[in-house]
């Protein structure tokens, strides 16, 4: 034989062939077998990977590589301990020579980031060639820069799926200088969700040097890619299916890897797929349409995300390096594929970019401007939606759209949450009054009994308002771009409109990978819809548009939300319920899930540390002007009295207050003090001032010392609170959740359990105003020591209140997986609790009846009530969100001690307070709002010298009355008083000054409430508004009183009103006149 000859058109033998071809031959002499299906779809999975690469396409996919000290010159320079210098910072140090295989490490202790100066030169020969790119490896994360400080884009090291390590290069250039910085942690940290162990992070220089990648094998790559994705998502024996296995086996047949003119003949095998010249078409495919009768019903949009947690497994000092990494790439991505559309949420991220990266920030805004890269959801951050209170979240979305105003002219029309722990039913109102009537979220997929019954619907709040929801039926915020993912937007999606097409976002962000799209996913996409094109089997995925866009179609095919289904209240999110106790210390500041490593909290703590500094500086600055030389008293503090005067409280809330306040004894000069003190600890160092006293409950115990709660009593109706038999108090919980550990509390951790009796009881106090027990308890190696007191006075001025009881916890808390909690077992039926939220509440079922009640174990609040008709009980907190009623059992989660993601995670000493608020009649007859309202807000105690001869001192007329006061409607609350938004603070200002009152109606039911402020605010003008403070209607100024202007309100039920008030205020003015109203006097 002189030679040889191929075969490679099938695996059957061949009969006898007729001289004629077209007709049917006489003789057969084949095998004729079966096609044994699954071997095939064994044998395509070899040709990309596995053990015979070096023999299929991984063996082309690369033709040339250099790497020598000749081509690439490399010099490193490392920044001391956590310090993140500037480029212009870095450039201006000692760079030494470093080498390929180099060690930089360990991650975040002693040394972080790495500045490398990298030349590399580049053979003539190779400028013939379609792509030169330049690979570096650090094992971490890292950016290109150019030499003189512009950021190009991201690199990721490691071999994980979202690897980018190459860097393409001007071929036309034979010599090419750059600067990276890299960052000595991986994408999730050091360790993922466990604790960092530095000990392993060794990350190293990884030069890979100038490389030339054989394009025409990378795209065939990408397409044998898709067609075996398409072989494993589609339906066994689906036509599609059977076509893109055979043409996939027969390029596995045609591929000779010593041959690479094959290449070109096996990405014409795969056009059996994706149709004829579509590679030709670019980012055209995308305006190719089907031909038939809805033949384009099924569509997917396809959009892409960058998901950054503003600190999670990292600080913020590396969250800042990310956004540049990954939205730099994203612009260079936008730059090769014109389809690719990015968004990208929270005007931190974006302010970052404009303070730390200007010209990357410069770039991003001329992406905006082209429609390409899209601001979206409207808030400062990516924020929780279950805990912060309803002034908080107005903040994050006044915040966030006045950013995005300022900065790019537009305001967000959608809000964006994909990774909130559940969504708060006051959301809808509060959006749609920032302007944003769509909401995208994901994160009730991840339930782990319950799967939520709608993809696209409209979210009803608890006030009524509507606003256009839609959750991706891909389920995660994971998507990959692959055609599963593509398929599943329309095979999962829950709502099938009667007529127009189907809409859902497979959306292109990868899962916390901090990069966005790449440019695998970017290409996989134009083969999904060249197939699509090509068959009805798959739907045709839509690139190159907003999500804006995508509402707006949405909109307009649902018939503005006539067609859709409704889903009202909040979406509780049957997962993730021990965030709302995890990192008790940081619950009062923002960083509220407490699910970061620890680095982050000691972060947040100094940050803490400074506003608190701050904010006291600021008020103090307050006080002074009202209350011209008064002192604060802190029972903290040592207090002298040097000249007459008096001790006032400010009461800061907007409900008239009668309360037991503690004031210090110390100071020799403190006689009219004591004088004026009802009673007087035992050590002489305090003393309680009792305003307007009367009766209230009263502790009772069979015992002679306490050690559980036995009894609660109201001595008025007498009235025993706790059920027969049943005791309460503090209770230690196994907390060994399935999956996630700050993160997670299940249902089992009820099975396992220790009721606490305290070991060490003493009596406090037992006076005529307060009396107060000391009770102790060691547990392992924790501490808790709890001051119980209960005052004699009412807790609010309304005839049917009652005293609270008050709990007052002092923890050195040293477990591990244990949660501790109070509860209290009630003789109260019912079978529905309520459970406040931002601006209303909502009700929660107490029993278990159905699958689709049991996940609600754990429910967000800060304070929360169990009523039956004629009497309920509260309970009341301060920093603590976990709440359940379990039949007839309050329940409270205090502490946690999750070792995951921070392994001393609530270690160490803790004080918080809490209160059980027994009430006559319902919840919705009670005075609970407005009680929660003043535990949460102590008078601020002053010291005022004598100055006048009515002995009040230099105190302004502005405090002698409420400025601002509501009348006609017990339930309209007077929530917040604020300076305009657009006011200038300038002490020169000649601007318009304003206040702006936020009230809302507290149990649901419609007002009309009366808002009185003071004549001597002098208001010119005032307006109902949005919470953006946008202009929706004149309000009539009635100057008919002598006293104040009053303002005649509606509410509907949970609704919440903005007034905007244009005064003309002068300095403050000093009275020496007055009585004092307003004040507590001592």
């Amino acid at each position: 034989m002189g030679g040889t000859h191929h075969h490679h058109h099938g695996h059957m033998g061949h009969g006898h062939q007729p001289k004629d071809a077209h007709s049917y031959p006489e003789l057969n002499f084949g095998v004729g077998s079966k096609w044994i299906k699954n071997l095939t779809k064994d044998r395509v999975k070899k040709f990309t990977d596995g053990s015979f690469a070096s023999l299929n396409l991984p063996a082309l996919m690369f033709t040339h590589r250099i790497d020598d000290a000749d081509h690439v010159k490399l010099e490193v320079w490392s920044a001391p301990g956590r310090t993140k210098p500037t480029f212009e910072e870095a450039m201006k140090q000692d760079f030494k020579p470093a080498k390929k295989g180099q060690e930089f490490g360990p991650s975040w202790v002693r040394v972080t980031n790495h500045w490398w100066k990298i030349t590399v030169k580049i053979p003539a020969e190779w400028e013939k060639y379609e792509r030169v790119q330049f690979e570096f490896d650090p094992g971490c994360e890292a950016m290109i820069f150019t030499t003189s400080g512009v950021p190009l884009q991201g690199i990721t090291g490691g071999f994980e799926g979202d690897r980018r390590v190459e860097f393409i290069l001007d071929k036309t250039k034979r010599e090419y200088s750059f600067v990276i910085e890299s960052s000595c942690n991986g994408m999730f940290g050091i360790s993922g969700i466990a604790p960092p162990d530095v000990s392993k992070s060794v990350f190293y220089s990884g030069v890979g040097g100038p490389r030339r990648p054989n394009q025409d094998a990378w795209h065939l790559f990408w397409d044998f890619t898709t067609l075996r994705e398409i072989i494993d998502t589609l339906p066994g024996n689906s036509p599609l299916q059977n076509i893109a296995l055979r043409t996939a086996n027969e390029i596995m047949n045609e591929f000779q890897v010593d041959d690479p003119d094959t290449i070109a003949k096996c990405r014409k095998i795969a056009e059996n797929v994706f149709g004829a010249n579509w590679a030709k078409e670019g980012a055209d495919v995308y305006q190719k349409r089907r031909e038939g009768h809805g033949a384009d019903r099924e569509q997917v949009w396809g959009i892409g995300h960058c998901h950054i947690d503003t600190a999670w497994l990292w600080p913020y000092s590396v969250t800042q390096q990310k956004v540049a990494r990954s939205w730099s790439t994203q612009v260079d991505l936008m730059n090769r594929y014109p389809e690719h559309h990015f968004t990208c949420s929270s005007a931190q991220q974006y302010k970052w970019l404009e303070q730390l990266y200007p010209s990357l920030f410069e770039e991003v805004k001329s992406k905006i401007k082209q429609g390409l890269f899209e601001p979206i959801g409207g808030a400062w951050v990516e924020h929780d939606g279950n805990m912060p209170s309803g002034e908080a979240f107005i903040r994050q979305m006044t915040f966030g759209q006045r950013f995005f105003q300022s900065r790019f002219g537009i305001r967000c029309r959608t809000g964006w949450l994909p990774d909130s722990f559940g969504l708060s039913g006051s959301i809808p109102q509060l959006m749609r009054s920032a302007g944003m009537q769509r909401f995208f979220t994901q994160k009730l997929s991840w339930n782990n009994v319950n799967v939520f019954p709608h993809s696209t619907f409209n979210w009803v709040g608890i006030d009524g308002t509507q606003i256009l929801c839609h959750m991706t039926p891909v389920d995660t915020y994971t998507a990959q771009a692959t055609t599963g993912d593509v398929r599943k937007a329309v095979t999962n999606h829950k709502v099938q409109l009667s007529q127009g097409p189907q809409y859902g976002v497979a959306s292109l962000w990868k899962w916390r990978r901090w990069r966005g799209p790449l440019a695998k996913m970017l290409e996989n996409l134009r083969r999904v819809r060249a197939a699509g094109n090509n068959s009805r089997e798959l739907p045709l995925v839509n690139m190159g548009h907003t999500t804006e866009e995508f509402f707006d179609r949405l909109e307009k095919e649902s018939g503005y939300g006539s067609a859709l289904p409704n889903w009202h209240g909040e979406l509780y999110l049957e997962f993730h319920r021990g965030t709302y106790t995890s990192h008790g210390s940081i619950k009062r500041g923002n960083l509220l899930p407490g699910s970061a490593i620890g680095m982050v909290y000691e972060d947040a703590e100094k940050l803490y540390s400074e506003i608190t500094k701050e904010c006291k500086s600021i008020l103090e600055e307050a006080f002074d002007t009202l209350l011209v030389g008064s002192t604060p008293i802190d029972l903290n503090t040592p207090f002298e009295i040097s000249t007459p005067g008096k001790v006032l409280a400010v009461n800061t809330t907007p409900f008239p207050r009668r309360e037991v306040v503690q004031v210090p004894l110390r100071s020799s000069g403190d006689k009219s003090l004591r004088t004026a003190a009802v009673q007087i600890t035992s050590d002489s160092q305090t003393g309680y001032v009792l305003m307007d006293a009367r009766d209230g409950l009263a502790l009772r115990n069979p015992s002679d010392y306490l050690r559980i709660i036995v009894s609660l009593v109201d001595v008025q109706l007498d009235r025993e609170l706790i059920a027969p038999g049943k005791t309460g108090g503090l209770i230690i919980f196994s907390d060994q959740p399935n999956y996630w550990d700050a993160w997670d509390v299940e249902i089992h951790h009820l099975e396992k359990f220790t009721q606490l009796e305290f070991n060490d009881v003493r009596i406090l106090e037992n006076g005529p105003v307060r009396a107060s027990v000391e009770a102790q308890v060691k547990y392992g190696q924790s501490l808790i020591t709890t001051t119980i007191s209960l005052d004699a006075i009412t807790s609010s001025l309304s005839p049917q209140s009652r005293s609270f009881i008050r709990f007052d916890a002092k923890v050195d808390w040293h477990q591990r997986h244990e949660i501790l909690k109070f509860e209290i077992p009630l003789d109260i039926r019912g079978l529905e609790a309520t459970y406040e939220c931002q601006f209303g509440h909502v009700s929660r079922p107490t029993h278990r009846n159905t699958l689709g009640i049991r996940p609600s174990l754990k429910c967000v609040a800060i304070r929360y009530d169990f009523s039956e008709y004629g009497y309920g009980v509260a309970l009341l907190s301060e920093s603590k969100y976990g709440f359940a009623v379990t039949g007839n059992v309050l329940r409270v989660s205090l502490l946690r001690a999750a070792t995951s993601p921070d392994a001393e995670q609530d270690q160490g000493e803790h004080s918080f307070s809490w209160a059980v608020l027994p009430h006559l009649g319902h919840f919705l007859e009670s005075d609970v709002p407005q009680v929660a309202y003043t535990f949460n807000s102590p008078l601020h105690l002053r010291y005022v010298p004598d100055q006048g001869s009515d002995g009040y001192g230099a105190v302004s007329n502005l405090v002698h009355k409420p400025l601002f006061n509501v009348t006609g409607a017990p339930n309209v609350i007077l929530e917040t008083v604020k300076r305009g938004d657009d006011d200038d603070f300038s002490t020169n200002s000649k601007g318009e000054r304003t206040i702006v009152l936020r009230l809302y109606e507290a149990f649901g039911g419609h007002a009309r409430a009366s808002l009185n402020v003071s004549k001597k605010l002098k208001v010119s003008k005032a307006a109902i508004t949005n919470v953006l403070e946008d202009h929706i209607e004149d309000l009539k100024v009635d100057n008919s009183d002598d006293q104040v202007v009053s303002f005649p309100l509606k509410f509907r039920g949970f609704e919440v009103v903005t007034v905007k008030l244009t005064v003309s205020l002068n300095k403050a003015q000093h009275k020496s006149s007055s009585s004092g109203e307003g004040w507590v006097q001592v």
